[in-house]
């Protein structure tokens, strides 16, 4: 699978509708529209659903075959979200001595990439009981930490 739609297939689909919330209409029509999901129509006398099952159908799409190739789109939906998680961002730059701004750094941070096996756990130890486990294998994973959902599942509760 690629990055980052393994890590989309890997999350709940009430996560991926709290995701595909916080993006700009611009974004979630955009993926709508390039994955073929027609706006839902309203009937008269019924309740609409508020689109509910509108973005389930683009969740099971978009980890279909099909919906793979949409990376780009799949990249900005995580980034747009994680932008809203900057308290769990800040925790992690403030364990590696990154300057940041409420979660957001101008610095390199590959060095995410290369983390060795004993301070991901160190890293997942600290972030997983104040984050939860879902958003920070999210987190993680987005940023390519080398074993992160490995390390965020071995996390006692």
């Amino acid at each position: 699978m690629t990055w980052p739609i393994d890590i989309i297939v890997d999350i709940s689909p009430e996560k991926f509708g709290e995701i595909f919330a916080v993006n700009p209409r611009s974004v979630r029509e955009a993926l709508f529209s390039r994955l073929g999901i027609k706006a839902q129509t309203r009937r008269i006398g019924l309740r609409a659903s508020k689109g509910s099952d509108r973005v389930r159908a683009l969740y099971d799409r978009l980890i279909s075959d099909a919906g793979k190739m949409e990376r780009d789109l799949a990249s900005e939906l995580l980034r747009n979200w994680l932008f809203t998680q900057r308290a769990m961002l800040s925790d992690a730059l403030d364990h590696f001595g990154v300057k940041h701004d409420n979660g957001l750094t101008d610095q390199d941070i590959d060095f995410f990439e290369q983390l060795e096996a004993p301070k991901v756990t160190e890293l997942c130890q600290l972030l997983v009981p104040k984050h939860g486990r879902e958003p920070v294998s999210i987190y993680l994973r987005y940023l390519k930490v080398p074993g992160a959902a490995e390390a965020v599942a071995a996390i006692a509760d």
